[in-house]
């Protein structure tokens, strides 16, 4: 099985990430989701096995937006579904939101890419769902119909609103 590349670029500020090593497949209790910010945003750090991910926003109306980076040798091992699911379990959110951009960083981000590639033969919808935090969302219970929403900001910017999955 070829690993498939986990990023999730809400604020493609960070440019922080530690390399890390080959680690075993992330379970959501490797995760620890540290709370930093209490208020109209509850606003949490995210480590997985001690080792800075990044972030996690539940903003009012419970919309859980994330800022994760999985370094490139942990991908393909469930990182992201794991934060995904930790967060989920933690603050039950009505939605989870990605945006994914043309120029993170100065290149186009994993998911903008595989977005953009896609669409040319799969629904939107479909599109969205093939990307790393389409299917993390949809194995963490967000399933539903996405709203998605591209823009020329910045280059292009995609951003992508999952609902739950119908029960």
């Amino acid at each position: 099985m070829v690993p498939q590349p986990e990023f999730v670029d809400v604020h493609p500020s960070r440019k922080n990430i530690v390399p890390f090593q080959q680690v075993s497949k992330a379970q959501p209790q490797d995760i620890k989701l540290q709370q930093v910010m209490d208020g109209a945003d509850d606003w949490n750090m995210v480590s997985f096995k001690g080792k800075d991910m990044g972030d996690v926003t539940l903003q009012s109306g419970l919309k859980l937006e994330l800022d994760i980076t999985v370094p490139e040798k942990m991908r393909g091992q469930g990182v992201l579904e794991a934060i995904m699911k930790a967060a989920v379990n933690k603050f039950k959110p009505t939605t989870v939101k990605g945006t994914w951009k043309a120029n993170f960083n100065g290149k186009p981000s994993t998911n903008y890419k595989v977005f953009m590639k896609n669409k040319k033969t799969m629904s939107l919808e479909d599109a969205a769902f093939s990307t790393p935090t389409g299917k993390a969302a949809q194995r963490s219970g967000f399933g539903g119909k996405p709203i998605i929403k591209e823009s020329s900001a910045d280059g292009g910017t995609i951003d992508v609103i999952f609902t739950p999955s119908k029960k």
